[in-house]
């Protein structure tokens, strides 16, 4: 499955970062969290394009009601500082689309 992620507010430059991702059925409330279905190859994004495509092989969710993806990127500055983002809500998965899955991810302070 390709991803494109969207670092909103990104104020320096991210390296060796990573994504974990998780496929969750967004119908069955307080769903517990597994552990990431998925996890990204290394990559870096800059504070100038905030935006990364990357490609994970994600199950494919047979059996969820609502499909949705939670996304957590683990990396750091280029100060050596560890830094992470999230998706504040579950991306959800509809049918198969033409095109990357869109995830918008925030800073963990």
């Amino acid at each position: 499955m390709e991803l494109e992620l969207r670092f909103d507010g990104l104020a320096e430059d991210v390296v060796d970062a990573r994504a974990d991702v998780q496929l969750l059925d967004l119908g069955i409330a307080d769903a517990p969290p597994d552990t990431p279905a998925a996890t990204s190859p290394s990559f870096s994004v800059s504070s100038d394009h905030p935006t990364v495509r990357v490609v994970v092989d994600v199950p494919g969710g047979e059996g969820a009601y609502e499909p949705g993806l939670v996304v957590r990127v683990r990396g750091r500055t280029a100060q050596n500082e560890a830094v992470e983002f999230f998706n504040t809500s579950a991306t959800p998965v509809t049918a198969p689309t033409e095109g990357p899955v869109r995830v918008v991810l925030s800073r963990i302070v």
